[in-house]
C-alpha cells in the first residue's frame, strides 16, 4: 500500500502513520546486511525474493541516494511494463516519475 501511494519502499520514520512500517523495513535491511556479512540472520530467500519483486530498497545512503534508487527501480518497472522510458509527466501508477 505504501509503495503504491508513494512509489517507493523507502519509508521515512516521520511519515504520518508509517512509523511501525519504517521500523519493520529497517529491520529487514539489518537482517539483509547480516546475511551479506555471513552472520546469523532471519531473512529467508523467499522473503528476499518477495521484497525484491516489489522493488524493496535494501541500502539507504542518505535521502538523495534512496530517492534515486527508488526512482530508478520505478523507471525499470515502467520500462518493463511499457517498453520505453518515455514516462508522461503524470501517470497514476508512478506518481511524479515523469517529472523526475
Amino acid at each position: 500500500m505504501f509503495k503504491e501511494k508513494h512509489g517507493t519502499t523507502s519509508v521515512p520514520k516521520n511519515s504520518p502513520g508509517s512509523y511501525q512500517l519504517a521500523l519493520w523495513c529497517m529491520n529487514q535491511r539489518q537482517e539483509y546486511r547480516k546475511r551479506l556479512e555471513g552472520k546469523k540472520h532471519k531473512l529467508t530467500e523467499e522473503r528476499i525474493t518477495k521484497l525484491n519483486s516489489i522493488g524493496f530498497v535494501w541500502a539507504l545512503k542518505g535521502k538523495f541516494a534512496s530517492t534515486f534508487d527508488a526512482r530508478l527501480e520505478q523507471l525499470k518497472n515502467y520500462k518493463n511494463e511499457f517498453g520505453n522510458c518515455d514516462v508522461p509527466r503524470r501517470i497514476r501508477k508512478y506518481p511524479s516519475l515523469g517529472e523526475w
